[in-house]
């Protein structure tokens, strides 16, 4: 046991180690491992498998930490997709809202031309109602100008039939002065030529 303590060597903790556990730490497991090594009488050979796996488990810690900074490089990179997405989400809502505004703008438009379009529609059925009943007072007159004509044509005849005894007097008239005209002129030249 004596040699086996004599081939002891004082345990040497990796870098790794010491920055993963702290300097105390370290220290407090070092004396720990080096009184149960001597307590044991550990042979060369063991120990030197001991240092093996502890080597082994730097190499590990060094790939954990190794992994663990891509997967901080990841963890970065997905933030920064991260914030890009919500900055390219904040852009979408603007234009949603300003299309939603838009869409509003277009309705209370749509609103307006709507009314208008009533408002004309109750104009044209007002003029469809006046222009009726334009009609109905044109057949009215209509038929009033139909109920005369006989009239009309009762009043001709009177005037033709008036005509004609006008004419006929007229004649008669102008016969009678002329036989008055002869008979003067004869009494004239009777006069003229009597002693």
């Amino acid at each position: 046991s004596e040699a086996g303590a004599k081939g002891a060597m004082p345990v040497a903790m990796p870098e790794s180690v010491r920055e993963a556990w702290g300097e105390q730490v370290v220290r407090d497991f070092t004396a720990w491992l080096d009184e149960v090594l001597q307590e044991r009488d550990m042979p060369r050979d063991q120990w030197r498998q001991i240092l093996s796996r502890l080597d082994a488990l730097e190499q590990g810690v060094g790939h954990l930490q190794e992994q663990m900074g891509h997967m901080q490089e990841q963890i970065g990179y997905v933030r920064e997709q991260v914030a890009r997405t919500q900055e390219q989400m904040g852009r979408m809502q603007e234009q949603i809202e300003h299309v939603q505004e838009q869409v509003a703008h277009t309705q209370e438009q749509m609103g307006r031309m709507q009314e208008q379009m009533n408002h004309v529609e109750k104009q044209v059925i007002r003029t469809q109602e006046q222009l009726q009943h334009v009609q109905e007072q044109v057949v009215h007159i209509q038929k009033q100008v139909e109920q005369l004509h006989p009239r009309f044509d009762y009043v001709h005849e009177r005037f033709d039939t008036l005509n004609e005894r006008i004419i006929s007097q007229t004649r008669w008239t102008v016969g009678v002065l002329a036989l008055f005209g002869t008979i003067f002129a004869i009494l004239v030249a009777v006069a003229q030529f009597s002693p």
